[in-house]
Formats: C-alpha cells, structure tokens, sequence
C-alpha cells in the first residue's frame, strides 16, 4: 500500500511527458554605484550595471558584480513557493479534466500533475529580491568621514593600493567578526595572526543603521616585517557574530511567505480536485450458491430442481474518501 503513491506519480508522469512546459522568467534590474560593474549571473557574463538581466523561475541564481578598484558582491537571487496560485492553478486543472473525462481519478492525477508542472517551468515561484541595488566598496577602503551613500565620499580605487583585509586569515576574520559584534566605539583591539604573523590593530566606530541593517566603519592597521597598510571599511552585521564587509545590498520586492507543507499542499489539491464529482463505479458480484431438491410426484415419477443465487456488493469509490486514505496510509513518510 505504501508503493502506490509512487505508482501514482508515475501514471502522472507518463501521462504528461509528452508535454513540453514553457519556463517561465523574470526581468530582475541590476544597478551599482558607481555603474560600470561586469555582471555575472551563475558565472556566465550578462551585461554591465544599470541592466536588466533575465532570468529563469525554476531555480534560484548568483549576481557576482566586479569593477576593477572595487570589493567583488554576490547577490543570491532565490525562489519563492507561490502556494496561494499554484493550488488554485491545480484545483481548476484537476475539476476541469475530472468533468471533461468524466473520470474523478483523471482529475485527481491532473490536479497532481499541475502542481508538478508548475514547479518545473517555474510558474510556482517568484525570484527574490525583484530589485538589486548594490553600494560598491573600494578595495583600499573608504573616506574616514562623511556619508556612506554615494561613491563622492569614497577613497579613490588605484591599482597600486593593498587591501588590508586581504592578509587576514580566516582566523583573523572571525577576530574581526567577534570585534564588530560587542566592541565599545573607539576603543582599539589588537592581535598576532597565529597563521600568518601579521599584527592588526581594528577600531569599530559607532554603529547606524543602512536599509535596516546595522552598519559600522572600521579602521584597520596591519604590519608585518616593515610593511604598513591601513584603512577603513563599512561592515555589515548578517548574522550573530557574523558581518560582512561592504554596504547591505538594498533590495525590493521579497514578499513574506509562510513555510510551505509541500505533501499537504499536494494531498489539499488532490482533495480539491476530487470535490464534486461523483462516486465511480456501481456493483459486482462476488459470489454465488446453488441448491438441488430432488422429489417424487404420486405417479412415481422423479424431478430434480436447481436453484442458484448470486451476491451483488456496491463497488462504487468516493473520489474524497479515497484521496483521505491515501493520505492516512502515507503519514509519517
């Protein structure tokens, strides 16, 4: 009985493979300040900042922005489960096939293969953020003072310069993090990377708060043998113990959805589905008896009669009731 969910999706499959789906796309802009930046979407070259880059629904996507002089961004464009339109697409597919066919199972797999259709050709998500404005930050630094936004207030990127972040080891980063985190304004922290015998000096300025997230410059002095590299860079907080270098991407058009129980979604709109149509079938017999009696009339002759008898049961299926069985006999699965 556990098999048959699986014999299902099979019927479903073959029932739809014939059908080529469209995949759906969406038109995501792209800007940087400055402009100029390369874009690569999954690492493939798609144009340069402002632009729209076009991509498809049934996965999600990397935007890597690069411009020489400036820290490289990667921006995860992800999927979003459209749970309210997808079961509505599947209701109306799985009714209008079970009426047209007169057969509630055919509604039922139609409803079933709806859904997975749309996942393939991407029609159930959407892609967010829908808008990508990214703050790019030079690769030694920016100004000490003045606003974040715009790239006037920003040190001018050279060839020549050194990124003082990029002696940090790993273990020099998570310092970093940990500095950012809980450090008081002002109030300097030094250490010796055990890995790479650089000694850094960090001083976290106070903390703002950029597209909602909070910001925090910081100057850096590294010095090993001789060699002097300072700057100041913007960080932002992702996570606990976690901030990244660089601006918080401003990003628009990420709806807020509930989880989504992709099962339940599937077994709601098989019941859907089934709602409505009639029981199939009508009855069967299962079996039957027969009886002799023998006797003789008064003039001595002999008759034999046979009776047979049969047993009809209803063999007829509720469409529903057979969806809610389903359900029951795959829990915990």
């Amino acid at each position: 009985m556990k098999r048959f969910p699986a014999l299902l999706l099979v019927v479903v499959s073959l029932m739809f493979a014939g059908c080529q789906a469209e995949v759906f796309k969406q038109n995501i802009p792209v800007s940087t300040n400055p402009l100029g930046a390369q874009i690569l979407v999954d690492g493939k070259p798609a144009g340069q900042t402002p632009a729209n880059v076009e991509l498809t629904r049934n996965s999600d996507h990397i935007l890597t922005l690069t411009k020489q002089g400036y820290r490289q961004e990667d921006v995860t464009i992800k999927r979003q489960y459209q749970a309210d339109s997808t079961m509505l697409n599947a209701v109306n597919q799985g009714v209008q096939d079970g009426k047209f066919f007169d057969d509630a199972f055919m509604g039922v797999n139609s409803g079933v293969g709806a859904i997975e259709d749309q996942k393939s050709s991407g029609e159930a998500y959407v892609l967010t953020p829908s808008t990508v404005k990214v703050q790019l930050t030079p690769v030694g630094g920016v100004a000490h003072s003045g606003s974040s936004h715009g790239a006037s207030h920003a040190a001018t990127p050279s060839s020549e310069q050194t990124d003082a972040l990029s002696v940090m080891s790993e273990f020099d980063h998570e310092v970093l993090d940990r500095v950012l985190e809980s450090g008081k304004s002002g109030q300097s922290r030094s250490w010796k990377s055990p890995q790479n015998h650089w000694h850094f000096k960090v001083v976290p300025q106070p903390a703002k708060m950029m597209s909602g997230t909070p910001v925090r410059k910081f100057s850096v002095v590294a010095t090993k043998d001789g060699k002097h590299l300072t700057a100041v860079y913007p960080a932002y907080r992702e996570n606990s113990n976690d901030w990244r270098i660089g601006y918080p991407h401003q990003v628009t058009g990420a709806p807020k959805t509930a989880p989504v129980d992709g099962k339940k979604a599937t077994f709601d709109a098989l019941k859907a589905a089934a709602a409505g149509m009639g029981d199939i079938g009508g009855s069967k017999k299962v079996g039957g008896s027969s009886h002799s009696k023998e006797s003789f009339g008064k003039d001595g002759s002999y008759s034999k009669t046979t009776t047979k008898s049969s047993t009809s049961v209803g063999a007829s299926i509720n469409p529903e009731g057979a969806v809610d069985l389903l359900e029951k006999l795959t829990e915990g699965e």
